[in-house]
């Protein structure tokens, strides 16, 4: 199973929203690994897309997400990822 974690990915979400339909209908696990906390992510997500996610990892450090998504990926079942990011140091 394949997993896709986003983190600090907001502007790809507000400017793609249907990307989510698209992976949950392809079967996709969907997790969020962030620096940011949950609430401002279930926030900028808002209540349909937030429903879609599977885990939620949050208020990682910003060097340190590799524990954080390996968490993550667990949780979802997934044993391959792709990991969608705003920033270099995202990906």
């Amino acid at each position: 199973r394949t997993g896709v974690l986003c983190h600090r990915a907001r502007l790809l979400i507000q400017r793609e929203p249907e990307l989510f339909d698209t992976l949950a209908e392809a079967g996709i696990a969907i997790g969020v690994v962030s620096s940011n906390n949950s609430e401002n992510i279930r926030h900028i997500l808002g209540p349909d897309l937030t429903a879609r996610v599977g885990h939620f990892e949050t208020g990682a450090r910003l060097f340190g997400k590799a524990s954080r998504f390996k968490r993550a990926l667990r949780s979802l079942g997934a044993t391959r990822a792709v990991s969608i990011g705003d920033e270099e140091r995202d990906v």
